[in-house]
Order: C-alpha cells, then sequence, then structure tokens
C-alpha cells in the first residue's frame, strides 16, 4: 500500500509546474518556550504542492503548525509556525514543495524568559456528566502571548482533556477552550488552568452519574448589532431532562466575547436563559456554537457592525407626473443633524421609470438639498417611486407618466419679488398657452433658505389658467433666482429676495415749547406713536447751553404706546434754545425751551366744592388765570375728621395724584393747564359723612400767580357741607 501511495504521489508531482517560493531574508528568532511563525509566499506561476519545513537533525526546533495546505496557489501566501523548548541556533530551516526548490532561513531561538501575562477563567464551577464533556474558555486578558495553555489535573483524578483549541501562543484578547472529560462521577476536584508564563486558576471540576441528554431550541436567525452594543441569543431547554453547562463556544481570533448569561449550571426542562454578546470592532458573520455539555449544539451567524446614525429626510409626498420622453425632478432636503447616505430613487419591478440624473452623491450632508430626475419611455402609473437612503426612513411618492404633451408656455405676474423674513412672497403663474402646463413647481438653488410654503398649480394647469405658488424663509438673503416651470414648458426665473423687517418707530412730545424759569426744572412726556419698540430715548443739547436732562424715565426701551418723562433743569436766562429729542431706531422730536425770571401767570384760583350727593364727589376745582398752569403745580390736599379722605379722581386735564398718607394727597400737573381752563379732584367720600379738606397750590420755581387764590377748603357735617 505505501508503496502504491508514493507512486501516486509521484505521479502527481511529476505532472505539476515548476514554481518558486520565497520567504523573508532577515531570518526568525524567538524565545524558548514561545513560538515563530514563517510567512511562505508562492512567488511563482503555479501552484506549489506539498510545502513543509525540514529541520535539521539534532535541532529541538519543532512545527508547531503549517497552513500551507497540500495546494498553495500561485501569489498566495501560508504559515509554518516554529517552536522550541531551549535556546539554539542560528539553525538553518529550509522550506520546500514537491514541484519547488528548497529556500532556507536562519532561525534562533534566544534564552530570555517570555512576558508574563494573565488568563480570564470563568469563575463559575464545572459540571458535567460521566461519559459526556465540560469546557472551560480561556482569555488571555493579559498584553502578550500566553504560552503552552493547558490544564493540570491532579493524580488520581480520573478526568482528562478530550481536546483543546489553545495553541502554543494564545495572543492577547484572544480566547481558546479546553474540553475534559471522564468516564465516572467525582469531584469537585480543584483543576488549574494556566500556562508557562501566566500564572495559574483552578476550578471546581465535578464529574455527576451519567445524565440523561437533552435538546435546546433558540432562534436560528442569524444576530446583528452594532460595535459596542451587544445582541442577545435567548435557549429555550426544550427536552425532558435538565441542560448542564449551558454556553457559547466563541472561534479562536474572533473579538466576540460574552458580556452576560442568566444560563446557570443546569437549565431545567422549559426554562430558558439568555447569554449577551458584545464586541469592540466590526467581524462576521461568525459561525457561534450554542450548547450545554448534556446536548447537542446550534450555529449562530454573528454580525459585528460599524454604527450609522440615522437621519431624515424631507420629500414632497404630493403626486407627481410627468409626459412620456419627458422628467421629472423631487427635491430632497435632508433635515437630520448626519449625513444621508446613498439616496436614490428605486421603482417597483416592470416599471418602466429610472433615475436620470441624482445630484445626492454617496453622502448627503445635513441640512444640504440634491434632485433626483425620473424619465420614462412610455406611459405608465401611478408608480409608486420610493426615495430613501441606507440610514433614512423611505417616502413613497406616486408617479404617473402620461402620453407625450404638447409643450406651452407660462406668464409671471412679477418680477422680481421682496418680502420679509417670517413673511411670504407669492408669484402669480398663467399658462398663455393652448394645451395644458403639467406639474408647475419652483426649483431652489442648493443652500438657499427659501422654501415653497403653497402652491396651487395641482399637476395640471389648464391653457388660460393661473395659480399661485408662495415662498417663505427665516433668514434675510438674495437676490435668489428661483426658477418656476412645469415639466412640458421652458423656465422663467424670477429674482427673490428676503429682507429683514423694519425695525423704527416714531416719537410724540407733550408740547414743543417749554419754560422754565433760572435754577428751575421743566420736563415733557414723550409717546411712543410707532409700532416698534424705541431704544434710547434721549435729550440732545446744543453746546453753551446752560441746561442739563436731569431725569429721564425712558430706560433702554421703551415699548409702542407707551409714555416717559425727559425732565431738565436750567440755569440762567436763556433761549429760546433748540433741544432735539430721538431714540436710536426713531425720527427726531424738536422742543423748544427758554430760561426766564419769575413767569407770571395770573389770577388762578383753587376752589372747594361740595359736589352733589349721590352724583358728584367733594373735592377741588383748580382754575388758570391769563396764562396756562405750568407741569409741576402740585396741590396738597390734607383732611380731617375721618380716617380716610379716600380715593382721588382728576377731570378736566392731566395730573397725578400721590398718597401722602391716609388723610393726605399730592396732585401734580403732568401737562400744563391751558389759560381760564379748569381741572377738578374730586375724592370718594361721601358729603353725608363729616370731614374737613383743606387744599393749598405751590407753583413750581420761578412762577409767580398775581391776585391768585391759591387755597381752598371743604367742610361737611352731617346737615350741611360749605366750601371756600
Amino acid at each position: 500500500m505505501e508503496t502504491i501511495c508514493r507512486a501516486e504521489a509521484a505521479q502527481a508531482t511529476a505532472g505539476a509546474s515548476p514554481t518558486t517560493l520565497s520567504v523573508p531574508g532577515a531570518g526568525l528568532s524567538f524565545a524558548a518556550g514561545s513560538t515563530g511563525t514563517v510567512n511562505v509566499s508562492n512567488s511563482g506561476g503555479s501552484a506549489a504542492l506539498n510545502v513543509q519545513a525540514t529541520i535539521p537533525a539534532g535541532s529541538g526546533i519543532t512545527i508547531s503548525s503549517n497552513s500551507c495546505a497540500a495546494t498553495l496557489p500561485a501569489g498566495s501566501s501560508c504559515a509554518i509556525t516554529l517552536t522550541a523548548p531551549a535556546a539554539e541556533g542560528p539553525t538553518t530551516v529550509s522550506i520546500a514543495g514537491s514541484n519547488a526548490a528548497a529556500t532556507t532561513t536562519p532561525v534562533t531561538v534566544t534564552g530570555g524568559p517570555a512576558p508574563t501575562t494573565t488568563l480570564s477563567i470563568p469563575a463559575t464551577p464545572l459540571s458535567f456528566a460521566a461519559g459526556s464533556t465540560g469546557s472551560v474558555t480561556i482569555t488571555n486578558s493579559g498584553g502578550a502571548n500566553a504560552l503552552n495553555v493547558q490544564a493540570s489535573i491532579p493524580a488520581g483524578s480520573g478526568i482528562t482533556v478530550s481536546n483543546t483549541t489553545c495553541p502554543a501562543a494564545l495572543a492577547p484578547s484572544a480566547n481558546c477552550t479546553i474540553t475534559l472529560t471522564a468516564p465516572s462521577a467525582e469531584g469537585p476536584t480543584a483543576i488549574g488552568f494556566g500556562g508557562s508564563n501566566t500564572p495559574a486558576t483552578t476550578m471546581p471540576v465535578t464529574v455527576t452519574n451519567p445524565v440523561t441528554p437533552t435538546t435546546l431550541s433558540m432562534p436560528s436567525t442569524p444576530v446583528s448589532f452594532d460595535t459596542g452594543g451587544a445582541g442577545s441569543v435567548t435557549i429555550t431547554n426544550s427536552g425532558s431532562a435538565p441542560a448542564f453547562n449551558v454556553q457559547a463556544s466563541i472561534p479562536v481570533g474572533s473579538g466576540i466575547t460574552v458580556s452576560n448569561t442568566t444560563c446557570s449550571a443546569i437549565l431545567a426542562p422549559s426554562a430558558n436563559c439568555t447569554i449577551t454578546l458584545t464586541a469592540p470592532a466590526a467581524e462576521g458573520p461568525t459561525n457561534i456554537s450554542f450548547g450545554g455539555s448534556n446536548t447537542p449544539t446550534t450555529t449562530v451567524q454573528v454580525t459585528v457592525t460599524v454604527p450609522v446614525p440615522t437621519t431624515t429626510l424631507s420629500i414632497p409626498s404630493a403626486p407627481l407626473s410627468f409626459a412620456a420622453g419627458g422628467s421629472t425632478t423631487v427635491l430632497i432636503s435632508n433635515t437630520g443633524a448626519s449625513a444621508a447616505f446613498n439616496v436614490t430613487a428605486t421603482a417597483p419591478a416592470g416599471s418602466g421609470i429610472t433615475v436620470q440624473s441624482n445630484t445626492c452623491g454617496a453622502a448627503l450632508a445635513s441640512l444640504a438639498s440634491c434632485g433626483i430626475t425620473l424619465t420614462a419611455a412610455a406611459a405608465e402609473g401611478p408608480t409608486a417611486i420610493s426615495f430613501g437612503g441606507s440610514n433614512t426612513l423611505a417616502t413613497t411618492v406616486p408617479v404617473t407618466v402620461t402620453a407625450p404633451v404638447t409643450p406651452t408656455t407660462l406668464g409671471m405676474s412679477t418680477t422680481p419679488v421682496s418680502f420679509n423674513t417670517g413673511t411670504t412672497g407669492s408669484v402669480t403663474i398663467t399658462n398663455n398657452g393652448g394645451a395644458p402646463a403639467l406639474d408647475v413647481q419652483a426649483t431652489i438653488p442648493a443652500g438657499s433658505g427659501i422654501t415653497v410654503s403653497a402652491n396651487t398649480c395641482g399637476s395640471s394647469l389648464a391653457a388660460g389658467a393661473n395659480c399661485i405658488i408662495t415662498l417663505t424663509a427665516s433668514a434675510a438673503e438674495g437676490p435668489t433666482p428661483v426658477s418656476f416651470a412645469g415639466s412640458n414648458t421652458s423656465a422663467t426665473t424670477v429674482p427673490f429676495t428676503v429682507t429683514a423687517p423694519s425695525t423704527t418707530t416714531t416719537l410724540g412730545i407733550s408740547a414743543s415749547t417749554l419754560t422754565i424759569a433760572p435754577g428751575g426744572t421743566g420736563f415733557v412726556t414723550i409717546t411712543n406713536t410707532g409700532s416698534n419698540a424705541a431704544a434710547n430715548i434721549g435729550a440732545t443739547i446744543p453746546g453753551g447751553s446752560g441746561l442739563s436732562v436731569s431725569g429721564n424715565t425712558c430706560g433702554l426701551s421703551l415699548p409702542a404706546g407707551v409714555t416717559c418723562t425727559v425732565t431738565f433743569t436750567a440755569g440762567s436766562d436763556e433761549g429760546p434754545t433748540n433741544v432735539t429729542i430721538q431714540g436710536s431706531n426713531t425720527d427726531t422730536a424738536a422742543l423748544s425751551i427758554t430760561v426766564s425770571g419769575s413767569i407770571d401767570i395770573g389770577a388762578y384760583h383753587l376752589d372747594g366744592s361740595c359736589g352733589v350727593l349721590g352724583v358728584l364727589g367733594p373735592g377741588f376745582t383748580l382754575t388758570a388765570g391769563s396764562a396756562p398752569l405750568p407741569v409741576g403745580t402740585t396741590v396738597t390736599i390734607i383732611g380731617s375728621g375721618v380716617a380716610n379722605i379716600g380715593v382721588f379722581s382728576v377731570t378736566g386735564g392731566t395730573a397725578s395724584v400721590s398718597v401722602l398718607s391716609a388723610t393726605s394727597r399730592q396732585v401734580t400737573l403732568t401737562s400744563a393747564l391751558p389759560a381760564g381752563a379748569t381741572i377738578a379732584f374730586r375724592t370718594t367720600l361721601s358729603i353725608s359723612v363729616a370731614f374737613t379738606l383743606n387744599g393749598s397750590t405751590t407753583l413750581p420755581n420761578g412762577y409767580a400767580g398775581t391776585g391768585g387764590k391759591p387755597a381752598g377748603s371743604v367742610s361737611s357735617t352731617l346737615v350741611l357741607c360749605s366750601a371756600t
């Protein structure tokens, strides 16, 4: 038989074309007790057969593994891994194939100790039935290769290693499995797991009496999850006996690990548990086996993907229509915070609608827009066309392709168009041709913030009819060329300008002239008569004037319709002096101020009034003399005989009422009282109550009232009321 096999091998080799092998020229060096790998490349033009390493007699170097297989295709590479227990070399190792000449590489085994590392081994005790197996998954949790990982079984134990996937050198983060078996029950037996350069970890292993096999059921659908996330497999014991040591077996080299398991050492019949997987990097699909020590295994494909953030698209959902042989464009906007990938249009099988052009590219940036143009050679529809990206939801739009139509022309109502932000601008479009205009719409340049807020044109605009397309925008821009067209019309471009709304306002003042005594004060009342708030209202006084602003209640912003006062203090005689009242966003108001000595306003008089019982309350009337009573004139009212002299109201003029105490009030004119005019101050007291009110008038500095009557009184008893 051996003669026949050799003859067949020789015959196969004789028929193979020669080829060439190459290995790195720098040689190989590794530490005693560890491994080193020689990468072999087939640099010839034919497959290399039976590639192997030949080690000189007397060398302690041995072959740990050989991935070259029986046939190494041209241009391919494989690896031969060597190991040695002690230092030696350099030793010349020959690499050859049965149809490839030998090439050599020097191999040096150093005597230095291998760097230490650590192993991670499940802390849960292991249990399996006699005659079956139990597995321990070992992970290299350190930063160096773990060498010669194996199980150490105490003398006298019947437990043996039935299989191990642990290589001579277990790379960092990699894992392997050691499978144990035993012919009879024993334990718990302390079995150590470790490598020649790692600490050992002891695990209690119990071999139970033979158990009844059972079966597990789990979803056969592939599991997929993102890196940094997790994927779970729920396992149910569908048999009639307990399932022991249910776990996941992950292939060597996979980065997938078990992050959590609810599967205990024994899973009762009909019970279920969950094994959760995670991984730091994308891979797969990777075949992961799930099973127990007394169950068959089930393989599930697990794929770890790189997460892609989702986003949203804004796509008009209104039905579209265009003529066969023509086209229509759908404007798509990415309204999400992430890029939209592979945005396209998909037509159902059998549809003749195709994508004529697509400006969306492989990635549509956040807040960007693009257009997909559809075309078709023949009428059909309505056909549901799906628009979307690989990380977006899809939007379906009904598209109808009509028979070819007669071209027509459109007329625009206005050009250009301008409107404020937050409002709208419209274009009225008239079909001036003799055929219907189809799918009339606005096309807005990419990057513009202008959007269509309304379109009354519909899918078909009859000859002679008109429609309106309304646009809006939230920020100023322009002029921006917006194109208006139908699928069977030429386009007309209209410039759109979006402007910021005006913020100006207007002011009104209570008087255009003001007279102030030297050293005295005077003020004007200012009203915001516009529709916007007035900012920074102030007074501008010419240089050299002795006037100054001594008070300003207008603040930084005066709302529309609200009043405030500006008070001036005078020096010596001057004027008239032209003073300007203005805010930073208002028109100007002119005020002429004259400063002069004492001003005689004539014989004004203050009179008490009993009023009419039940109709008009008691109080005082103040009548101006031959000249107006100035702003700032005060009337002080003091009462007696009652605890509170009531609430005073003002008629016939403008004045403010201040409460000095429960029995005293001060009334101040806030506008000048014209010559001969009368203003009244009346209280809510009734003349059926006994009381006395005394009033006295005080003029502002620089004013005198020759022949005037500055005081008055009202006195009420329970029977009579008298006034002076």
